[in-house]
Protein backbone atom coordinates (compact mmCIF):
# COMPACT_ATOMS: atom_id res chain seq x y z
CA UNK A 1 0.00 0.00 0.00
CA UNK A 2 2.83 2.26 1.03
CA UNK A 3 5.55 3.09 -1.93
CA UNK A 4 8.48 3.98 -0.45
CA UNK A 5 10.42 3.92 2.90
CA UNK A 6 9.91 7.31 4.12
CA UNK A 7 6.07 5.92 5.11
CA UNK A 8 6.80 3.42 6.21
CA UNK A 9 9.13 5.32 8.84
CA UNK A 10 6.66 7.25 9.85
CA UNK A 11 4.15 4.72 10.49
CA UNK A 12 5.94 3.05 12.57
CA UNK A 13 7.07 6.45 14.55
CA UNK A 14 3.40 7.12 15.11
CA UNK A 15 2.96 3.78 16.60
CA UNK A 16 5.50 3.92 19.17
CA UNK A 17 4.40 7.20 20.11
CA UNK A 18 0.59 5.94 20.14
CA UNK A 19 1.95 3.00 22.89
CA UNK A 20 4.12 5.60 25.14
CA UNK A 21 1.35 8.46 25.35
CA UNK A 22 -1.60 6.02 26.04
CA UNK A 23 0.08 4.68 29.35
CA UNK A 24 0.60 8.19 30.30
CA UNK A 25 -3.06 9.56 29.69
CA UNK A 26 -3.92 6.72 32.03
CA UNK A 27 -1.80 7.72 34.56
CA UNK A 28 -2.43 11.18 34.48
CA UNK A 29 -6.10 10.42 34.63
CA UNK A 30 -5.90 8.20 37.16
CA UNK A 31 -3.91 10.72 39.33
CA UNK A 32 -6.48 13.83 38.14
CA UNK A 33 -9.09 11.51 39.63
CA UNK A 34 -7.15 11.23 42.79
CA UNK A 35 -6.31 14.13 43.77
CA UNK A 36 -10.66 15.51 43.08
CA UNK A 37 -11.26 13.03 45.56
CA UNK A 38 -8.53 14.00 48.70
CA UNK A 39 -9.56 17.42 48.23
CA UNK A 40 -13.80 17.00 48.12
CA UNK A 41 -14.95 19.67 51.03
CA UNK A 42 -16.76 16.63 52.31
CA UNK A 43 -13.90 13.88 52.39
CA UNK A 44 -11.80 17.22 53.89
CA UNK A 45 -14.42 17.62 56.54
CA UNK A 46 -14.69 14.04 57.51
CA UNK A 47 -11.24 14.03 58.98
CA UNK A 48 -10.60 14.01 62.74
CA UNK A 49 -8.76 17.45 63.55
CA UNK A 50 -7.37 18.17 67.12
CA UNK A 51 -8.59 21.01 67.95
CA UNK A 52 -6.06 22.80 71.16
CA UNK A 53 -7.58 23.75 74.11
CA UNK A 54 -8.76 27.17 73.98
CA UNK A 55 -8.85 28.07 77.77
CA UNK A 56 -4.68 27.47 77.40
CA UNK A 57 -4.46 30.12 74.97
CA UNK A 58 -6.31 32.73 76.93
CA UNK A 59 -4.46 31.70 80.25
CA UNK A 60 -7.11 30.14 82.15
CA UNK A 61 -5.47 27.03 84.67
CA UNK A 62 -7.87 24.38 86.07
CA UNK A 63 -8.12 25.09 89.90
CA UNK A 64 -5.88 23.25 92.99
CA UNK A 65 -7.68 20.29 93.79
CA UNK A 66 -6.93 22.03 97.24
CA UNK A 67 -7.89 25.00 96.80
CA UNK A 68 -11.16 26.67 98.54
CA UNK A 69 -13.51 28.82 97.86
CA UNK A 70 -13.59 31.74 100.53
CA UNK A 71 -16.86 32.14 102.25
CA UNK A 72 -16.79 35.81 101.66
CA UNK A 73 -15.85 36.24 97.74
CA UNK A 74 -19.46 37.43 97.24
CA UNK A 75 -19.60 39.99 100.01
CA UNK A 76 -19.60 43.25 99.36
CA UNK A 77 -16.26 44.51 100.28
CA UNK A 78 -17.45 47.83 102.41
CA UNK A 79 -18.90 44.78 105.05
CA UNK A 80 -15.28 44.30 105.63
CA UNK A 81 -14.19 47.93 107.33
CA UNK A 82 -13.84 48.76 110.56
CA UNK A 83 -17.25 50.22 111.87
CA UNK A 84 -16.70 54.09 112.73
CA UNK A 85 -17.89 53.78 115.81
CA UNK A 86 -15.54 51.54 117.14
CA UNK A 87 -12.24 53.69 116.96
CA UNK A 88 -10.76 54.97 119.92
CA UNK A 89 -7.95 56.89 118.15
CA UNK A 90 -7.99 59.31 115.06
CA UNK A 91 -8.52 56.07 113.01
CA UNK A 92 -12.09 56.74 111.88
CA UNK A 93 -10.68 59.93 109.90
CA UNK A 94 -7.87 57.92 108.16
CA UNK A 95 -10.62 55.23 107.26
CA UNK A 96 -13.07 58.03 105.47
CA UNK A 97 -10.08 59.52 103.79
CA UNK A 98 -8.36 55.94 102.31
CA UNK A 99 -11.84 54.19 102.29
CA UNK A 100 -11.18 53.32 98.48
CA UNK A 101 -7.81 52.40 98.56
CA UNK A 102 -8.67 49.95 101.79
CA UNK A 103 -11.61 48.47 99.33
CA UNK A 104 -9.29 47.72 96.51
CA UNK A 105 -6.77 46.22 99.39
CA UNK A 106 -9.81 44.06 99.93
CA UNK A 107 -10.89 43.70 96.68
CA UNK A 108 -7.47 41.79 96.18
CA UNK A 109 -7.65 39.52 98.68
CA UNK A 110 -11.18 38.13 99.45
CA UNK A 111 -11.24 36.04 96.51
CA UNK A 112 -8.02 34.03 97.35
CA UNK A 113 -8.30 34.35 101.78
CA UNK A 114 -11.23 34.71 104.47
CA UNK A 115 -11.14 38.33 105.59
CA UNK A 116 -12.66 38.72 109.00
CA UNK A 117 -16.20 41.22 108.91
CA UNK A 118 -15.35 44.53 110.28
CA UNK A 119 -11.99 44.05 110.65
CA UNK A 120 -9.65 45.96 107.88
CA UNK A 121 -9.09 49.36 108.78
CA UNK A 122 -6.27 51.31 111.10
CA UNK A 123 -4.93 50.10 114.29
CA UNK A 124 -2.62 51.28 117.00
CA UNK A 125 -0.25 49.16 118.96
CA UNK A 126 -1.32 48.90 122.52
CA UNK A 127 1.40 46.59 124.01
CA UNK A 128 3.33 49.90 123.12
CA UNK A 129 0.25 52.62 124.15
CA UNK A 130 1.38 54.65 121.63
CA UNK A 131 -1.80 55.80 119.63
CA UNK A 132 0.28 58.29 117.85
CA UNK A 133 1.55 55.32 115.32
CA UNK A 134 -1.48 53.20 113.75
CA UNK A 135 -1.07 50.14 111.16
CA UNK A 136 -3.42 49.33 108.26
CA UNK A 137 -4.55 46.04 109.35
CA UNK A 138 -6.91 43.28 109.20
CA UNK A 139 -7.95 39.53 110.30
CA UNK A 140 -7.40 36.49 108.29
CA UNK A 141 -9.48 33.67 108.88
CA UNK A 142 -8.64 30.41 107.75
CA UNK A 143 -9.07 26.30 109.24
CA UNK A 144 -7.28 24.29 111.31
CA UNK A 145 -3.44 24.26 110.88
CA UNK A 146 -1.27 21.76 111.64
CA UNK A 147 2.11 21.50 113.71
CA UNK A 148 2.96 20.26 117.16
CA UNK A 149 2.05 23.14 119.10
CA UNK A 150 1.28 27.03 119.17
CA UNK A 151 4.79 28.39 117.96
CA UNK A 152 5.49 25.81 115.16
CA UNK A 153 1.25 26.55 114.17
CA UNK A 154 2.14 30.19 114.06
CA UNK A 155 5.01 29.99 111.78
CA UNK A 156 2.92 27.51 109.49
CA UNK A 157 0.59 30.42 109.39
CA UNK A 158 2.80 33.17 108.56
CA UNK A 159 4.95 31.82 105.94
CA UNK A 160 2.28 30.75 103.73
CA UNK A 161 -0.22 33.32 104.23
CA UNK A 162 1.67 36.20 104.81
CA UNK A 163 3.38 37.47 101.09
CA UNK A 164 -0.03 38.24 99.04
CA UNK A 165 -1.50 39.91 102.00
CA UNK A 166 2.23 42.51 101.98
CA UNK A 167 1.56 43.10 98.35
CA UNK A 168 -2.39 43.60 98.27
CA UNK A 169 -1.57 46.51 101.46
CA UNK A 170 1.07 47.82 99.15
CA UNK A 171 -0.16 48.36 96.10
CA UNK A 172 -2.19 51.35 97.91
CA UNK A 173 1.16 52.64 99.48
CA UNK A 174 -0.30 56.43 99.06
CA UNK A 175 -1.77 55.65 102.28
CA UNK A 176 1.83 55.02 104.00
CA UNK A 177 2.52 59.09 103.33
CA UNK A 178 0.57 59.70 106.16
CA UNK A 179 3.39 60.24 108.94
CA UNK A 180 1.15 58.48 111.40
CA UNK A 181 0.43 55.31 109.46
CA UNK A 182 4.00 53.58 110.20
CA UNK A 183 2.93 50.20 108.60
CA UNK A 184 0.51 46.97 108.43
CA UNK A 185 -0.51 44.46 110.94
CA UNK A 186 -2.06 40.76 109.87
CA UNK A 187 -4.13 39.23 112.84
CA UNK A 188 -4.36 35.60 111.46
CA UNK A 189 -6.89 33.51 113.43
CA UNK A 190 -7.02 29.67 113.01
CA UNK A 191 -8.86 26.58 114.54
CA UNK A 192 -10.77 26.93 117.83
CA UNK A 193 -9.73 30.37 119.16
CA UNK A 194 -5.73 30.95 118.53
CA UNK A 195 -4.10 33.74 116.95
CA UNK A 196 -0.73 35.40 115.95
CA UNK A 197 0.00 38.92 114.88
CA UNK A 198 2.79 40.68 112.83
CA UNK A 199 2.94 44.43 112.84
CA UNK A 200 5.50 45.19 110.24
CA UNK A 201 7.10 48.69 108.97
CA UNK A 202 5.75 50.13 105.78
CA UNK A 203 9.63 50.38 104.75
CA UNK A 204 10.31 46.87 105.24
CA UNK A 205 7.43 46.04 103.00
CA UNK A 206 8.82 47.57 100.99
CA UNK A 207 11.78 46.91 100.75
CA UNK A 208 11.19 42.75 101.04
CA UNK A 209 9.11 43.30 97.58
CA UNK A 210 11.93 45.11 96.05
CA UNK A 211 13.65 41.73 97.20
CA UNK A 212 16.28 43.30 99.53
CA UNK A 213 15.23 40.92 102.75
CA UNK A 214 14.02 37.81 102.21
CA UNK A 215 10.79 36.44 103.83
CA UNK A 216 11.81 35.28 107.13
CA UNK A 217 13.92 38.45 107.85
CA UNK A 218 10.71 40.35 107.68
CA UNK A 219 9.24 38.42 110.15
CA UNK A 220 12.19 38.67 112.49
CA UNK A 221 12.56 42.10 112.08
CA UNK A 222 8.48 42.42 112.84
CA UNK A 223 7.19 42.48 115.91
CA UNK A 224 4.92 39.70 116.71
CA UNK A 225 1.92 39.23 119.56
CA UNK A 226 -0.43 37.00 120.81
CA UNK A 227 -4.40 36.74 121.27
CA UNK A 228 -3.60 38.45 124.42
CA UNK A 229 -1.55 41.22 123.31
CA UNK A 230 1.61 39.44 124.33
CA UNK A 231 5.22 39.78 122.59
CA UNK A 232 6.69 36.20 120.84
CA UNK A 233 9.14 35.30 119.38
CA UNK A 234 8.97 32.74 117.14
CA UNK A 235 12.66 29.91 116.41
Amino acid sequence: MFDNKNDTWRIDMNLRLFRKVIPCLVIFTHMCGSSAVKHDPQSFHETPVSIPDQAIYFGWHPPSVNSIVPRNHSVDSSKFLVNPNRYTTDGAAYQKKYQSNLISIIDRIKNSMNIGQESVGFYHDRQANNSQRLYVGMDIIMEDVAGTDYGARAKTVIYNNLVPVMESVNSQKVIFREERITGMVVNFKWGSGEQVNIWIKAVDVERYLNKEFTLNEIVQRSELTDGQGKRIILR
